[in-house]
């Protein structure tokens, strides 16, 4: 039975809430870091209040997925991970996010190209689908060949 007074674990558990709002996802550790129990995460999990998204790996329950939550997953379980796969990236001028590609080669450690297109943004598909298709064609192109 815990000896934290019912103030005492209010504070805690915004606390964790603030933390996990900031980070998106938690880890026991990230609390433990901050002087919070970890003993929450067990009794948040069942009273829906947080998810277990993977083992060890904690997020809001009901958050919105994103197409980077995987990436975000991996980065938080493996902080000094680099990415060895052969990478291609699109820059479109009204993407929402446009990483330098200094900061993406610190994770990615086969940039095979890297291009910027003059117009566009985060729905090129729909915006820009026969530039789009060029630069998925020519990214792959020289992988094909080496079959």
């Amino acid at each position: 039975m815990s000896s934290a007074s019912p103030a005492t674990k209010k504070t805690h558990g915004k606390q964790l809430f603030r933390l996990v709002r900031k980070r998106k996802f938690l880890r026991a550790r990230d609390l433990a870091e901050q002087g919070l129990s970890t003993i929450a995460l067990t009794r948040l999990v069942p009273a829906s209040k947080l998810e277990r998204v993977a083992r060890g790996l904690y997020g809001l329950a009901g958050a919105a997925m994103s197409e980077h939550r995987s990436l975000a997953e991996v980065a938080l379980r493996v902080p000094r991970g680099v990415v060895c796969l052969p990478m291609g990236y699109v820059e479109f001028p009204r993407e929402i996010l446009r990483p330098p590609r200094s900061v993406a080669a610190r994770q990615y450690s086969d940039i095979r190209r890297w291009t910027t297109q003059p117009k566009g943004g985060h729905f090129a598909a729909l915006e820009q689908p026969e530039v789009l298709a060029h630069e998925i064609r020519e990214f792959f192109r020289p992988l094909r060949a080496t079959r």
